[in-house]
């Protein structure tokens, strides 16, 4: 159960992030571009390490740095998730759920893209 918990959260933060592509223009787009490699890296939780994860905590935290307020929390709650990924070195059965801010990744599946399309106008719903 903790395994799928924590499986869950991070394939949603990666799924969120793997659609990103940005024009540019603001330092928002401009870091969700330069990090756009970490997150395509990620693959599949099965093949999660601890140096991909690593990459794809500093990317969300890169992006975090730089996002307009309202929606640097759904970004914080991504790298911080990913982090914990990191420091468990991808293992997802060393994950205590406990860990994670289940709510702040559920609500940056739908604020990230909105701000996204609002921000950098991408759509990156995947629809």
């Amino acid at each position: 159960m903790r395994t799928r918990t924590v499986g869950s959260l991070v394939v949603a933060g990666m799924a969120t992030a793997s659609l990103v592509a940005c024009g540019g223009g603001s330092p928002y787009c401009d870091a969700i571009e330069e990090s756009r490699s970490h997150f395509e890296n990620l693959g599949s939780l099965s093949d999660l390490d601890g140096d991909t994860a690593q990459e794809a905590a500093d990317g969300f935290q890169e992006i975090a740095e730089a996002a307009p307020e309202n929606i640097r929390p759904s970004w914080q709650a991504l790298a911080d998730t990913m982090q914990v990924m990191a420091d468990a070195e991808g293992d997802l059965s060393q994950v205590d759920p406990s860990q994670l801010d289940q709510q702040g990744v559920t609500e940056a599946q739908s604020a990230i893209p909105q701000s996204t399309e609002d921000e950098c106008g991408l759509d990156i719903s995947g629809s």
